[in-house]
């Protein structure tokens, strides 16, 4: 019930708005590209609507990025239980028992591909 909510919900808040500003028609819905929400938001209501649009998304890719990290983090301390990658992966936090050297293992990595062109990273997968 809760996840048809969900569903519910997340397609009004795309739709009531989408649907307003095509009928608007500023800026024209021919025009729209990747990135333009925040630009409609910005033109159809104001410089505090297009804020709250890019907030939004960025908080939104900041908690897809971070649910990953810690996901992935369990999966190398699994495999290191097992005995699939060394030990030191597996090491967990003693208050928290997260597993605190997976976790900054992916962040150094992370680190190390931003400096990367975008298409790059693309090529070496």
């Amino acid at each position: 019930q809760g996840l048809a909510m969900a569903i519910f919900f997340v397609t009004l808040s795309y739709s009531v708005p989408l649907s307003a500003a095509i009928a608007n028609g500023t800026p024209s819905w021919s025009k729209w590209d990747a990135g333009w929400w925040s630009t409609v938001g910005l033109e159809q209501v104001g410089s505090w609507m297009g804020s709250w649009i890019v907030l939004a998304a960025f908080v939104s890719s900041f908690g897809q990025h971070v649910a990953e990290l810690f996901e992935d983090s369990w999966q190398l301390a699994g495999m290191a239980d097992t005995g699939m990658l060394p030990a030191i992966f597996s090491k967990r936090h003693p208050l928290l028992g997260s597993p605190w050297v997976a976790v900054l293992f992916q962040l150094c990595l992370i680190l190390l591909l931003v400096s990367f062109d975008f298409t790059s990273i693309l090529v070496v997968s």
